[in-house]
């Protein structure tokens, strides 16, 4: 912005505002009785004109393409994933985490409901102990020394008919699959 220096209060903004009859009445009295008084002020005006002018004469081209940016032309590819991951995107993550999920639920709620025998099990055959000599109502003294079964052998199976502890190593394993699925989902679909 160019300040005139015989008039302080006038420059190139006021000038193109007086040019385009846009400032007050004050002020064009101002810009007039300072065009008046000044040969450069009055050339700097006659520039502005004419720049006016040849911008107005100037033929209208369209555009030749819109001027918007898109991915290529920002250098943002989609970026090749390569290796054994190549095929994993975080829908089939995500996909392979929610059957992991279910799973989990199915083999959680199984066991808890066997343990809580809200599920029906099978019938096991009642044992009875093995009594020496007499039978319990003939008052044998040897009742009270009756081989009962080993309780670690007869242990009844869990849901699924899988021992406790494989039950408990499956519902962890699920677990844990279904937390590595899902933070690899989250980190492939963060990846640029």
């Amino acid at each position: 912005m160019t300040t005139h220096p015989h008039h302080d209060a006038i420059d190139d903004e006021l000038l193109s505002a007086f040019l385009d009859s846009q400032v007050t009445p004050s002020d064009q009295h101002r810009v007039e009785a300072a065009l008046a008084g000044d040969a450069a002020l009055a050339g700097s005006l006659a520039a502005l004109r004419y720049t006016k002018t040849l911008l107005a004469e100037a033929p209208r081209l369209p555009a030749p393409r819109p001027f918007t940016l898109n991915e290529a032309m920002l250098g943002r590819t989609q970026r090749q994933r390569r290796g054994w991951l190549a095929w994993l995107q975080p829908a089939w993550l995500r996909g392979a985490a929610a059957v992991a999920a279910v799973m989990l639920l199915v083999v959680v709620l199984g066991d808890v409901g066997m343990r809580t025998q809200l599920l029906p099990t099978a019938q096991t055959a009642q044992v009875q102990p093995e009594l020496g000599g007499l039978t319990a109502d003939q008052g044998d003294p040897t009742a009270i020394i009756a081989k009962a079964p080993n309780e670690a052998a007869t242990a009844a199976p869990g849901f699924l008919g899988l021992p406790p502890g494989v039950l408990l190593a499956l519902q962890i394993g699920l677990a844990l699959l279904v937390v590595l699925l899902l933070a690899g989902a989250w980190q492939l679909s963060r990846a640029p």
